[in-house]
């Protein structure tokens, strides 16, 4: 899976970029 394929740090990158995406789109549509 893409477990294997990411490292940890690549992992956090992507998670931290997803969930400061997933609150914007949230407050953007709540406006």
């Amino acid at each position: 899976g893409l477990d294997d394929l990411l490292d940890e740090r690549t992992i956090k990158l992507w998670h931290d970029l997803y969930s400061s995406t997933d609150h914007y789109t949230d407050g953007w549509l709540s406006s």
